[in-house]
């Protein structure tokens, strides 16, 4: 739950955005992560901008999800 609310804080992003996420919506290389219009509470697909440490959180959990 740590990770969600750091995840939350550092780009925005609310709980429902954030536990709907998958892999295939974030992108490390132009620090982006898209919210999918279903999944957006406007019913609009909208940016969440990755400052590095959402970059780094997210690659933390991709490596240990990778080791398990």
């Amino acid at each position: 739950m740590k990770d969600v609310c750091f995840f939350a804080l550092s780009t925005g992003a609310r709980m429902s955005e954030i536990f709907t996420l998958t892999w295939h919506n974030v992108d490390l290389v132009n620090r982006v992560a898209t919210v999918t219009n279903e999944n957006a509470k406007s019913g609009k697909a909208r940016a969440l901008l990755l400052n590095h440490d959402a970059v780094e959180l997210i690659r933390k959990l991709k490596f240990r999800n990778k080791c398990e």
